[in-house]
């Protein structure tokens, strides 16, 4: 079956992707066209925000790299105009906007140029200023980074749901003393208001955000196996370091701290200690231990 996926080598857009293999929830997928040797693969939860059905690109406004006649087809696909069993449907994924609850006391929703806090989805272990770039259709929204080298082109922009923990409200790092990281550039201490000031802009508003914590049982120092969501086909040995509302931040056993990573604690790419060994997946011991630590290591750095 094919589905849309992220592009590993331009966040801003989504492929064609066919699933070559499934490991209980896990999909792993070749881009179509590609080759596994020539790093064309990628695996994914079949539940994560980063893959969606056929059609979804065309629907929401999204860049898509494919050929025109992929576009037509896909957009029939996606309304039901047209059947096609090797297509991933709409009713397969849980982030389906039909699905999603969305507050509806907000006030005014999201548009062009309100700022906000987001996770870097290129260094999970950073929260920065960002701005909402684009509203897409059914309440995605791409954002980009202030100061990022390329945001003017959009290549670096990103899709987060206005439902998605990786959003925040201005202050919200501030008020649960999680380090901001401010624009590239900026000198002395970061002031939001003062921002806001300098840049003619305006804070999206509060209600915006869906930020109230499910009851979750996580606790600082638990045990775990987490996706290194660099590079997801490593499923690693990890350890609850801070639990911040729906946040949760992971440290991979052995890592230095600036490889941790922000997840929302009902993510579908952490797992319980024994799930590897379950279902037959391999599972990344602590970096003394592991075999690809080195190779591991340098590809973080370059993807950085």
């Amino acid at each position: 079956m094919v589905a849309e996926v992220v592009d590993k080598l331009c966040i801003a857009a989504v492929r064609v992707a066919t699933i070559i293999e499934i490991v209980d929830s896990r999909l792993h997928l070749l881009y179509l066209g590609g080759s596994e040797s020539g790093g064309d693969d990628f695996w994914c939860h079949k539940d994560s925000s980063i893959i969606h059905p056929v059609g979804w690109a065309t629907h929401v406004g999204h860049r898509l790299h494919a050929g025109s006649s992929y576009v037509k087809s896909s957009h029939d696909s996606y309304l039901g105009k047209a059947v096609n069993p090797n297509h991933c449907t709409r009713d397969m994924f849980i982030q389906d906007p039909t699905k999603l609850s969305i507050p509806t006391d907000r006030g005014q929703g999201f548009a062009v140029g309100m700022k906000l806090e987001a996770i870097d989805p290129l260094n999970l272990s950073t929260i920065c200023i960002a701005t909402v770039m684009k509203v897409l259709k059914d309440n995605y929204l791409m954002i980009g980074i202030d100061g990022a080298v390329d945001s003017k082109d959009g290549s670096d922009w990103f899709c987060y749901h206005a439902t998605s923990a990786s959003i925040l409200p201005i202050g919200y790092c501030d008020t649960h003393d999680i380090p901001l990281t401010p624009p590239k550039g900026h000198v002395g201490k970061f002031v939001w208001q003062q921002y806001l000031k300098d840049t003619k802009s305006r804070a999206a508003p509060v209600a915006c955000f869906t930020t109230r914590p499910p009851n979750h049982m996580f606790k600082v120092g638990m045990k775990l196996e987490a996706v290194d969501l660099i590079d997801p086909r490593l499923i690693c040995v990890a350890t609850v370091a801070q639990c911040v509302g729906r946040l949760l931040k992971i440290h991979f056993d052995g890592w230095e701290s600036s490889f941790d990573q922000w997840v929302d604690c009902e993510s579908p790419d952490i797992y319980p200690v024994g799930w590897c060994e379950m279902v037959s997946y391999n599972l990344e011991g602590p970096k003394a231990n592991s075999n690809t630590g080195a190779s591991t290591e340098a590809k973080r750095i370059k993807m950085n």
